[in-house]
């Protein structure tokens, strides 16, 4: 393809993939022939490191000086080694780079622009180290990260099919709906939005909550949201090429479902590529290339808290809060006390996400209460622990701890939230 104006890559799935925006109108184009494995290796040898990444991964197996990290989307966001992660992405960035050089769609090396969906969940302090292992290759000028929500929902839309059936909406201007995406035999993919249109070009998006989940465990997923009762309509894409156990699991989960289902039938390879044509969008307006057929307003809030139990964080500013804001600063506290006997210093994790699920949130970062203020919380009746939340604008959010009675901060740190477009 000539005169390529952006690549943009999708790294949320169990492969790469990969389209262009091209020509004088941006045109999108997905390549077809672009898909390795998001896969590495990692062995330790006397010379040092080897890294395989993509199909030359595939056959390798763990043993004691071997690593392999197949699902690499799961693990990245979980290292804490700057080192270890550097290597694994350094090795998926190349092989994306050598790929796309290989179907002869790395143009102009150093001065193309990309686009890269990461999975949703990926933190910021990952997203910036991505930023600068990009920046030492050199081959791609990454731009930036379209959220991989926003890139789904947009992506649907472009579908005549999708469009048809989001055309009615209710005489209150706007409907809630639930979306499922199978097209993985592992997982599916649950996108919870609130949509409004004026029936012709504007199209107004509110993200509610967005997950991936056992297709066994879907019915109960559906039904424990807080959203649940919300929904006016369930929109169910499939892959005719998902395998049968899969299926079978599905198929008993919409059995149960209550609400109207709608499958609006999409060839295998679309279903594949929503988010790489929402994220081409995505891209065409952030470069202002040309003049988009529809405007997409997308808006997305979070509960932002700290880690209470293995699985949950408790909200210490909520997601109805930040949606109802009218004014900035933005502050919410919560007061916290300690149970059990404290260790020599205790971990305290922040978390953002649609849902205080550990699971499906993101990481923001974390603070360390020394032995002494664990003592103090130990032996002190009235002591106890205040965590607030301050936000000056919608992007970012400071967290802080005060010890109490006295009001004395512990500490503090300002954290970007994720966004649309990081």
């Amino acid at each position: 393809m000539s005169n390529i104006r952006a690549t943009i890559i999708d790294l949320s799935g169990a492969r790469a993939r990969a389209g262009q925006l091209a020509g004088p109108r941006a045109n999108f184009e997905v390549s077809d022939g672009f898909a390795p494995p998001l896969r590495v290796a990692i062995r330790k040898t006397d010379a040092g490191f080897l890294t395989w990444a993509g199909e030359e991964a595939e056959p390798l197996v763990e043993d004691a000086q071997t690593l392999v990290f197949d699902e690499l989307n799961v693990h990245l966001p979980r290292i804490d080694d700057s080192e270890l992660r550097e290597q694994l992405l350094t090795a998926v960035w190349s092989k994306v780079c050598e790929r796309l050089a290989d179907n002869g769609l790395l143009h102009r090396p150093g001065q193309s622009a990309a686009y890269v969906i990461p999975r949703a969940g990926w933190p910021p302090a990952l997203l910036e180290h991505f930023r600068e292992v990009c920046a030492r290759d050199g081959r791609l000028r990454l731009i930036g990260f379209p959220d991989e929500a926003a890139a789904l929902v947009v992506g649907l839309m472009q579908a005549d099919m999708v469009r048809r059936v989001l055309s009615s909406p209710p005489a209150s201007g706007s409907a809630t709906y639930c979306l499922a995406v199978a097209a993985e035999d592992t997982q599916a993919i649950v996108c919870c939005f609130d949509y409004a249109s004026d029936g012709r070009r504007e199209h107004r998006v509110v993200l509610r909550d967005f997950f991936r989940t056992k297709y066994r465990a879907l019915a109960d997923d559906l039904k424990s949201r807080e959203w649940s009762s919300d929904v006016s309509g369930l929109l169910v894409f499939e892959s005719p090429e998902l395998a049968t156990p899969a299926c079978t699991a599905l198929e008993a989960t919409l059995r149960g479902v209550r609400t109207e289902v709608t499958r609006p039938p999409l060839p295998p390879a679309q279903i594949q590529n929503l988010k790489l044509v929402g994220g081409a969008y995505i891209a065409q307006c952030s470069m202002a290339l040309g003049e988009p057929a529809d405007h997409f307003v997308v808006e997305a809030a979070y509960h932002i808290g700290v880690q209470t139990s293995q699985r949950r964080f408790h909200p210490i500013l909520t997601r109805s809060q930040m949606t109802q804001a009218t004014q900035y600063p933005l502050v919410a506290e919560q007061r916290f006390r300690l149970k059990g006997r404290p260790g020599s210093e205790m971990r305290v994790n922040v978390y953002c996400g649609y849902s205080p699920r550990v699971a499906e949130a993101t990481y923001l970062g974390h603070f360390t209460l020394s032995q002494v203020e664990l003592a103090r919380l130990g032996s002190d009746r009235e002591a106890a622990i205040a965590a607030s939340v301050t936000m000056d604008s919608p992007g970012s959010a400071e967290v802080a701890l005060h010890l109490l009675p006295d009001n004395r901060r512990i500490a503090s740190r300002q954290w970007l939230l994720p966004a649309l477009m990081d």
